[in-house]
């Protein structure tokens, strides 16, 4: 289960990664595991993936979010610019700090 004032430290998930498929997760995983914030493993808990048809729409979708993986890693982003409080749309007074 997370927490949401952990999702608001690393700006939940980065939506640029919408503009191709994959990596989402992992990403969201990285910048968890960058800003120190604790979790576990349940084995009593299970998840199922939703499919759906994005990656068969968006030719050349995985490649285009692998490389969006690799920029962001390399660059050791924690909190992602464009996620539950994009740049454009940033209110000071919602956003948590930094």
């Amino acid at each position: 289960m997370f927490n949401k004032a952990d999702i608001e430290k690393i700006n939940g998930w980065d939506e640029d990664f919408m503009k191709g498929y994959a990596h989402e997760d992992r990403d969201f995983g990285s910048r968890w595991v960058l800003a120190k914030i604790p979790f576990s493993i349940r084995d009593d808990i299970q998840a199922r993936h939703q499919y759906h048809p994005r990656a068969e729409t968006i030719p050349g979708g995985k490649a285009i979010n692998r490389q969006k993986l690799i920029e962001n890693q390399a660059k050791g982003i924690i909190r992602c610019p464009n996620g539950l409080y994009p740049k454009s749309s940033l209110l000071k007074s919602k956003a948590p700090s930094q």
